[in-house]
């Protein structure tokens, strides 16, 4: 499987990065306010590709993935717990993900953290709906990107407040 999944990822068919992730991770990367890390539902391996696949040099940033736990708000605070961990930090004074799937909006809701939203059309209109406050196309903007970091809040409930 992983030698399929590596021919699928990283050869003809593979996968280019967000346009603009390169850069925003490499300025995330040098700042000494914010510290990466991932969470993803993919399982490690895959992650590992597919991350591989992009060009991403992020293999010494703390992740967790489904491999590690099955349900996705228990991969998040996984992550932030090797953050923590990999920072030599307890104390974290806010907390943002970044995702770009309903589920994600719904975790980061479930667990009352910020949040900004990726996509673009039918997939941008889908994290409205689930209550994301700040929605970008992709990263090539930098600075509507550290804007809406410095400005994200806890998606509302679909419908409003509860």
């Amino acid at each position: 499987l992983d030698r399929m999944m590596r021919a699928r990822y990283l050869g003809a068919d593979r996968i280019p990065p967000m346009a603009g992730a390169l850069a925003m991770l490499n300025q995330l990367a040098a700042d000494k306010l914010w510290r990466v890390a991932i969470a993803t539902g993919n399982w490690r391996q895959e992650a590992a590709i597919k991350i591989e696949s992009a060009g991403l040099l992020i293999a010494a940033l703390p992740m967790a993935t489904s491999t590690d736990r099955l349900a996705r708000r228990e991969i998040l605070p996984l992550a932030i717990a090797r953050a923590s961990e990999r920072y030599e930090t307890e104390e974290w004074h806010r907390a943002v993900y970044v995702g770009d799937g309903v589920w994600d909006a719904r975790v980061a809701r479930e667990l009352g953290m910020a949040f900004v939203g990726i996509g673009k059309g039918n997939r941008a209109a889908a994290l409205r709906r689930e209550g994301a406050g700040s929605v970008l196309a992709d990263f090539t903007d930098l600075k509507a990107f550290w804007s809406a970091l410095n400005q994200a809040r806890v998606p509302e409930p679909p419908g409003g407040a509860p």
